[in-house]
């Protein structure tokens, strides 16, 4: 079965959250941002949306980096609809 390349609501929401988050600070979220503003407990579930938005080629998370996350521009393509 062929994988969607469309995110999932909730996968949007994040990359809605990293985009407003990186607008408004200059810097983008850390794991415990996200999951705050997601209202979710645990940064695992924030780290496995990361995982699926990476896949689908909308962010580009450069690992062991603080707040090491990106916005690809097929991820900036899909925001601006």
């Amino acid at each position: 079965q062929m994988s969607n390349p469309d995110p999932t609501s909730r996968q949007r929401e994040l990359l809605v959250v990293i985009s407003k988050f990186a607008e408004q600070n200059g810097y983008p979220p850390s794991l415990r941002e996200m999951a705050d503003i997601l209202g979710l407990a645990s940064t695992n579930a924030v780290h496995d949306l990361l995982v699926l938005l990476e896949k689908k080629g909308l962010v580009t998370v450069i690992k062991k980096v603080s707040r090491g996350l990106r916005i690809t521009e097929a991820g900036k393509a899909y925001l601006n609809g």
